[in-house]
């Protein structure tokens, strides 16, 4: 299920812990103040990972693809202290088939994802960016 915004604020230890350890091994620049606001405002879908006890974050969001209007389900952050990805991957293909997106999508900037992105059947494909000073 789906964590609220209350849910969120009462295990904030664990939610900020897990945000900020996204951040440090992606060198990302979000904040657990900015991911908890997109979740308030329905922008992502925050869950926690359980498999018998709690072993990691989710935090989904989807939309339309801009040319071929398919939906797409985009893992935004996957913190995980536990588990298989496999597993993970088998149980975002059958939420994306429930809920009719047409596409699971995945971007990280840690090359170690790869091979397990590509086990899982994903494609790979190469995004850059630059920051503008």
């Amino acid at each position: 299920m789906p964590l609220t915004p209350e849910q969120i604020k009462s295990d904030w230890d664990y939610f900020s812990k897990a945000i900020n350890a996204v951040v440090v091994k992606a060198d990302g620049e979000m904040t657990p103040e900015q991911v908890y606001e997109a979740a308030i405002d329905h922008r992502v879908t925050v869950f926690h990972i359980i498999d018998e006890v709690k072993i990691g974050l989710l935090v989904l969001s989807d939309y339309e693809d801009d040319y071929t209007q398919k939906q797409v389900l985009h893992v935004d952050i996957l913190y995980l202290t536990d588990g298989s990805l496999f597993h993970l991957y088998d149980l975002l293909e059958v939420v994306a088939k429930k809920y009719d997106f047409d596409k699971l999508a995945f971007t990280s900037t840690r090359r170690g994802w790869f091979k397990y992105l590509e086990a899982a059947g994903f494609k790979a494909a190469y995004s850059f960016s630059k920051e503008i000073v």
